[in-house]
């Protein structure tokens, strides 16, 4: 079903690696570096000052893959149709900007462990989860839309996150804000999130469901939840 999926540690892989045709840019241990616009697949660990711009990248177990990355762009890459589109784990201080998540199968944007990066005018399309943002501090997400999605934004066990302006529309649930991890069944940690001028449109569950403490909600809309949903 997926032409190349990484899955832990850290590989050699050369571009002589194609997926239909286009080659693999498996990066470590690099700095100050562009992606070619040929990539068919990125994955980038251990690196710091990385561009990745202007890329379309499909079919794979992770559109693209960030792995302990700072200081890095990603900017109008389109991930669609991978098992994940955009994954950043234990990556800090990295911008997302105008890119595009569309029919993955699992999370459009999956950040785990990933502290101090800004996602700026970002769209989440047909995935399981639209932002899935896991045990993920002091992020700021401003502009981004999460469209019929099971979860549009999805917060879990993260605290000191700043949601201004997204818009969560057509989704089971817009907005989930939660400190408990119903699999496991305890909680990790109170959460402070401030969340500002969001609207959840058209959900069909719940437009805002906020099940942790000391939040900030100002300012925030909900609109035309579906029968047996909730706004707040």
């Amino acid at each position: 079903r997926y032409n190349f999926y990484v899955r832990g540690g850290y590989q050699n892989i050369d571009t002589s690696n194609t997926v239909n045709g286009k080659p693999i840019y498996y990066l470590v241990n690099q700095k100050d570096f562009q992606i070619p616009l040929d990539a068919g697949y990125v994955g980038v660990f251990n690196s710091t000052n990385i561009t990745v711009k202007d890329l379309v990248l499909t079919n794979n177990g992770q559109g693209m893959l960030f792995n302990t990355v700072t200081n890095s762009v990603i900017e109008n890459v389109s991930a669609l149709d991978n098992q994940d589109g955009f994954v950043i784990s234990s990556s800090s201080f990295n911008v997302l900007e105008n890119n595009k998540a569309q029919g993955n199968e699992f999370d459009g944007y999956d950040v785990s462990g990933s502290p101090n990066n800004i996602f700026i005018d970002n769209i989440a399309t047909n995935s399981l989860d639209g932002f899935s943002i896991h045990e993920a501090d002091n992020n700021i997400l401003t502009n981004n839309i999460a469209h019929s999605n099971s979860e549009g934004f999805d917060l879990l066990n993260s605290v000191n996150n700043t949601l201004v302006n997204n818009t969560a529309i057509n989704n089971s649930y817009g907005f989930d804000i939660s400190n408990f991890d119903f699999f496991n069944f305890f909680t990790i940690t109170d959460g402070f999130h401030n969340l500002t001028k969001n609207i959840a449109k058209d959900n069909s569950y719940t437009g805002f469901g906020v099940s942790s403490t000391s939040n900030i909600l100002d300012k925030n809309v909900a609109q035309n939840t579906y029968s047996f949903g909730t706004g707040f």
